[in-house]
Order: structure tokens, then sequence, then C-alpha cells
């Protein structure tokens, strides 16, 4: 029993932390897509996402090409990890006092008021989560989200509780009230991202 509750919490930490253990980062894996080009030309081939340094590569058969956002407004890859399906699409973020800088985000929810979207990068590292298991490498999702304001500027959201609360502050306690019946937590993603559906689908 001991050892059963022992393996569960090991399970647990690794999904709140976001470890997936393979070979090499998805970020550095070659994915199929499709990119919507300013002209509003579109290109499909396999493409590899850069969140870090901003810019997507193309490649269909020998073509190769780079391209900063401006240059594509949106697009789509297929995971080639998981075959999961991805939007992306090209929105200001401030960079620094007065100056706007076109990145681009994956789309989480557009549906409601507040617009979620999100950046992630992975990070290859050495470590161990437990006694039972050796030191070995692993690779670790680092995740940013972010709402679109009015204006549709990209403004990051902090994973704190009191970011988040006075952020979705009209309906704080129904939001508050959500997380504890659903034992969520403010500095996960993963959990952040249901508090503002659920805020989204509040009327």
């Amino acid at each position: 029993m001991l050892l059963e509750l022992r393996l569960w919490v090991i399970i647990v930490i690794n999904s709140c932390f976001s470890v997936i253990y393979a070979q090499q980062p998805e970020d550095m894996l070659w994915h199929k897509g499709y990119l919507v080009l300013e002209s509003k030309d579109t290109l499909q081939g396999l493409l590899m996402y850069d969140f870090r340094n901003n810019f997507i590569q193309f490649q269909k058969g020998e073509e190769y090409r780079f391209f900063l956002p401006g240059r594509f407004t949106s697009g789509y890859y297929e995971s080639s990890v998981d075959s999961t399906v991805h939007y992306f699409s090209v929105f200001d973020m401030k960079t620094a006092a007065d100056y706007y800088r076109p990145n681009f985000f994956e789309i989480v929810d557009t549906t409601g008021f507040f617009k979620i979207v999100m950046q992630y990068y992975w990070i290859q590292q050495m470590g161990t989560y437990s006694q039972f298991n050796p030191m070995q490498t692993y690779t670790r999702k680092v995740v940013y989200l972010f709402y679109l304001d009015a204006q549709k500027i990209a403004r990051n959201i902090r994973l704190n509780k009191k970011f988040i609360i006075k952020l979705l502050d009209d309906k704080k306690d129904l939001v508050k009230k959500f997380a504890i019946e659903n034992h969520l937590y403010y500095n996960y993603y993963t959990d952040v991202i249901q508090i503002f559906k659920y805020y989204n689908s509040l009327k």
C-alpha cells in the first residue's frame, strides 16, 4: 500500500511539472502542417516551431524557408510525437516602452471574453524524481500563458492566485468556488486554462 502511494505521488509530481521523457525536445522535431502567409498564400509541408526565438522553419522536399511573424499570419501543425493538433496565430506583444513586436502564439481558447493563447519550449536536463529512478536526461515543457486585451495585444498571465483573481474580479467568488470544487491550482498552467474557460462560460 505504501509503495503504491509513493508511486501515485511520483506520477502526480511528474504531471504537475509537465515532465515528458523523450530523446529530443518536441520543438526540435519536424511536424506536418501549414503556414498562411501575409500574402494569403498557404504553404503545406513540415514545420519546426521556435517560440523562444520567435520564428518557424518550413520544409517541403528540398525546399527550405525561414519565417518570422509578420511574414506569416497563422498556421497549424500536427505533433509528430502524439498527433495532437495545434493552431497558432500572430499577435503583438509589448517588449519595451512603447515598442510592440509581432509574436506567434498557440491558440488555447478564443470563445469568450478572455482570449487565451500560449507559448512554450522544451528544456533538456539531468535529474531524478525519487529514490526509485536513476539520474537520466529528460525534457521539461515550460509554458507561458497570455490573454489578448481589447487591442489584441498579448498580455502575460502570471500563474499566481492574486493576479488571476484580480483579473477575474467581477466573478471572483464563482471562480474561487470552481477552483476549490475541482481541486485546481493557480500555479499550474493546465488548471489555469480550466479556470479561464470556466470564467468565459459564465454569463
